[in-house]
Parts: structure tokens; C-alpha cells; sequence
């Protein structure tokens, strides 16, 4: 008869005796992990920024002081793109007009005659036409609180209620825009509404007569 080889005795020995008591004990392992980790990403441990994905040793490092050093001195860099700073609003307007002229994302423009994609200023946040549609919303206000609607069912007339524009609708400004929105176009004192925005065009727009 062949001898029972030494392997088998070792894995008989690992071997659990109590398997109950294993499955039970790695259950609640299991279940122990599951919670922390449900924790952990509850509290959103990612990072969004991705300045702040980035080494910290050697090159990097005197790459990373020397961005910080123009950051401070420029701003933050703005990839294909530049700022202008006008000397006050009426000359930034003035200079955002020309600029758009020549922006191949403006209704009606050439592509081929181009010098910018896209021009922007904190104006850009600031809806249009606002008179006219607090007017708008003032007509649908009035419409909303005439008596003949009192005979409409309670249900409906609840429902239309609902969408009734409040009474304090004022309109927006500069000052308005988000942070995230107008952070670029924010000076260091907090002035709004000299500095603009423009970056480059397509690239397969250059010198192909727009195709």
C-alpha cells in the first residue's frame, strides 16, 4: 500500500474543525468590513481637485513652487486662453464687443475669419432681457390670482397655485454670479466686471478657410 503522503496530513491539520464557527466568525468579518467601508466613502473621501493630484518629491517639487509662485503673482493659469483687464466697465465693454466679433462661437460668425473661440466676461452669467421677463412673470402672477380661477376645483387650483412667481423677484447682477462662476473674472480687491476672458480657436480652423 502506498504511505499516505506528508501533504495531505499538513491540509488535514488547516483543516477547520468547526466550520460553523468559521463561516460565522468570517461572516462577521465580512460584515464588519462592509460596514466601514460603507462609511468611508459616505463621507466622500475623493478628490475633485486635480491641481491637487499631483507628486511631491524632486522635479515635481520645484515645479509645484515655481506654479505657485506665478499663481500668486498671475492668477491661476488659464490653459489656451488669456486675460484682459480693461480700466473700468465702460472700456471693458467696449473691448468685449470687438472681442466678440471675432469669436467663431458668436451667432452668425465666420469660422474662417476667426481669432477666438470663445470670449466670455462675468456678463456672461447675467441672464438677458430681464425686464421684459420679470414683466412676463408679473402677467402670469396677476393671471394666477384673478377670482374666476376661485371656481376652479380646490385640487386644481392648488396645483396651479404652485407655479404662482413670487413677489419678491428682483433682478440679477454681477454680484450674483456664483464664485465658481466668476472666479476668473474676479479681481484681487473683489472688483467685477473688468477682466475678460478669450481663448484660442480651433485648431482646424487655422489657415484652412474654416473647413
Amino acid at each position: 500500500m502506498a504511505r499516505e503522503p506528508a501533504l495531505g496530513r499538513w491540509l488535514a491539520r488547516l483543516s477547520p474543525r468547526r466550520p460553523a464557527t468559521v463561516a460565522a466568525i468570517g461572516g462577521a468579518v465580512v460584515l464588519v468590513s462592509a460596514l466601514v467601508t460603507w462609511r468611508y466613502l459616505a463621507e466622500d473621501p475623493y478628490e475633485y481637485d486635480w491641481q491637487r493630484l499631483r507628486a511631491d518629491s524632486g522635479m515635481a517639487s520645484d515645479a509645484h513652487r515655481w506654479m505657485a509662485a506665478i499663481d500668486q503673482a498671475f492668477g491661476r493659469q488659464l490653459v489656451g486662453g488669456f486675460v484682459i483687464g480693461a480700466a473700468d466697465r465702460k472700456q471693458a465693454e467696449s473691448i468685449e464687443r470687438t472681442l466678440r466679433a471675432h469669436a467663431e462661437d458668436e451667432p452668425g460668425a465666420r469660422r474662417d475669419e476667426a481669432l477666438f473661440r470663445r470670449v466670455g466676461s462675468i456678463e456672461s452669467f447675467v441672464p438677458k432681457d430681464q425686464a421684459q421677463k420679470l414683466e412676463v412673470l408679473g402677467e402670469i402672477r396677476r393671471l394666477i390670482e384673478d377670482k374666476t380661477l376661485e371656481l376652479l376645483d380646490p385640487d386644481e387650483l392648488a396645483d396651479l397655485r404652485r407655479f404662482r412667481p413670487a413677489d419678491e423677484l428682483t433682478p440679477l447682477t454681477e454680484a450674483d454670479v456664483p464664485p465658481p462662476l466668476a472666479r476668473r473674472f474676479v479681481e484681487r480687491d473683489g472688483t467685477r466686471g473688468r477682466l475678460l476672458y478669450a481663448n484660442q480657436r480651433r485648431a482646424s480652423t487655422a489657415g484652412t478657410g474654416g473647413t
